[in-house]
């Protein structure tokens, strides 16, 4: 019976990959596992894309917050982390145009 990857298993296996030779059959096998077996970064992007309008209304009058979560996303989540942004800027424009303040 197959078992489910633990966060230590695939440290295990990314250290035994490091220690061995680049390009070797048996690097790039373990390497090709732990991509199989690994997030889907794509899906999980596409759905917080999905959800980013809704985040960014709840983060207009927190830029600090907001410039923390964009760049904590930047690694593989670069278009979400985009979206988020941009979905807090108009929040945070609508907020200010309520409010009539002026830039």
């Amino acid at each position: 019976m197959a078992r489910t990857l633990t966060a230590s298993d695939r440290k295990a296996l990314t250290r035994l990959a490091s220690t061995l030779e680049k390009g070797s059959d048996e690097r790039r096998a373990i390497l090709s596992f732990l991509k199989k077996e690994g997030m889907d970064f794509k899906r999980i992007d596409r759905y917080m894309i999905n959800a980013a309008e809704e985040m960014g209304s709840l983060l207009y009058g927190n830029p600090d917050v907001a410039l923390k979560i964009r760049d904590a996303l930047g690694g593989p989540y670069k278009k979400s982390a985009r979206a988020l942004f941009d979905a807090y800027e108009k929040a945070q424009a609508k907020f200010d145009f309520a409010n009539d303040y002026d830039y």
